[in-house]
């Protein structure tokens, strides 16, 4: 065992239409998770309870080897619910020097980060089905059951293209199937789940989004919206008292910053392993425009990386937690290059190396109507206009500290199903 690769990541957030977008990027060495199989966190999440759904098998230890141990909440789970949670059944050869890691520069051990307390280190869970081993998703967990047991019905390869207005009422959806257009009408509602970039397009080509940046594609307006440790002191007492006020605007209890450490395979497959750099919150903010007033075309996303200073200097705080974590796990450093000395030459290397960690959200920022930044209220319900409700990360104001997904599922599988009538 003897090389080293430190890699960074960035936490995608967003903001608001065709205005802010967050991109995030800090680092988080307290919420450190211990390996894991894959990046699904679910239960009780930092934010929502979400634990309905769910359907939650224990470790199991004899599959993991003699010696491993699991520390996990059996209260943060629900049981009975059609979304497998577990853990993986494979502990990865690394695990040993990255807990010994962890607890060397102080961090706390503690029972999965699925009961909302996340500073410390733990194993993640997976949204898999621990008996056939095979993805737990959406789809199979939620839609399968549901074509069975109802009328629903799933237009295959087909594309939304833009949404119908009575008015100021939403009606239907223009729809394209393999070059065959036609529109969907609705009773009630239209309900819009195209993710935290392709649901802002589909507003933006249908007319509901900021004035200013529907004019140039030639779009009629129909309603003109805008859009787990914490740096550790040595480092965090580093920064200016505006950095510092910027980071405090964040709950107490939320992790600035997630080393995830894993195997890796390039250059060489067997003896190498990474730490993912994830930066959990931020203070720089892109944009998503429309690229033309086709679906079919992708949107223009900015992500602005890096835009502020806070979010500079808390990646280069970050990267230098990261090689100590790489120090204290005991792995010797092969024949790679010196890492950077300077905050400058980490920058440098920060700025060239960093990578989404597609988490993205607040395309369509929930908030007060009062809020000129607010696209959609409480319930998901789009201001301005009636019969057009969005239902997945695009609503959320800022990205939940920790991996998103339960907090997605709670909103889409158990909050807003109780708002739909």
């Amino acid at each position: 065992m003897r090389v080293n690769i430190l890699s960074i990541k960035l936490n995608l957030v967003a903001a608001a239409l065709s205005a802010p977008l967050y991109w995030g990027f800090f680092q988080q060495s307290g919420t450190t998770k211990l390996i894991g199989s894959s990046f699904r966190v679910l239960g009780k999440d930092a934010t929502y309870d979400y634990v309905k759904s769910v359907q939650f098998t224990p470790p199991n230890l004899s599959k993991l080897g003699p010696g491993v141990t699991v520390p996990y909440d059996p209260s943060a789970f629900g049981q009975g619910g059609p979304l497998h949670v577990s853990y993986s059944n494979f502990y990865q050869p690394i695990s040993p020097f990255v807990t010994k890691a962890f607890a060397a520069l102080g961090l706390r051990s503690i029972r999965g980060f699925n009961s909302g307390k996340l500073i410390g280190y733990s194993h993640l869970t997976d949204a898999i089905d621990p008996q056939a081993e095979t993805r737990s998703s959406a789809e199979t967990s939620f839609l399968a059951a549901l074509l069975e047991q109802s009328t629903l019905q799933v237009y295959k390869q087909t594309l939304a293209k833009k949404i119908v207005f009575s008015g100021k009422r939403a009606s239907g959806v223009q729809v394209q199937t393999v070059g065959v257009n036609y529109t969907l009408t609705a009773r009630k509602e239209v309900i819009v789940a195209a993710g935290a970039f392709r649901t802002p397009q589909l507003l933006m080509v249908s007319g509901v989004g900021p004035q200013a940046s529907l004019s140039k594609p030639g779009v009629s307006v129909v309603s003109n919206l805008k859009g787990w440790e914490k740096v550790p002191t040595r480092y965090y007492s580093s920064l200016s008292k505006t950095l510092r006020a910027d980071l405090a605007r964040f709950p107490k209890d939320w992790p600035d910053l997630e080393l995830f450490p894993s195997v890796f395979s390039p250059p060489d497959p067997k003896d190498n392993f990474a730490v993912f750099l994830i930066t959990l919150l931020t203070t720089s903010r892109g944009t998503v425009t429309l690229n033309s007033i086709d679906t079919a075309d992708n949107p223009v996303v900015d992500p602005n990386y890096l835009d502020t200073e806070t979010d500079q200097q808390v990646a280069i705080q970050a990267y230098k937690r990261a090689l100590e974590l790489v120090k204290a796990s005991g792995y010797t450093t092969g024949p790679e290059p010196p890492p950077p000395t300077s905050d400058a030459q980490i920058l440098d290397l920060v700025k060239n190396g960093t990578a989404p960690f597609y988490h993205a959200t607040g395309t369509c920022k929930m908030g007060k109507q009062s809020d000129s930044g607010a696209v959609v209220d409480i319930n998901g319900k789009v201001y301005s206009v009636q019969g057009l409700r969005v239902v997945d990360a695009s609503i959320f104001p800022l990205t939940p500290p920790g991996h998103i997904m339960a907090t997605v599922c709670e909103f889409t599988f158990e909050k807003f199903p109780c708002n739909i009538k």
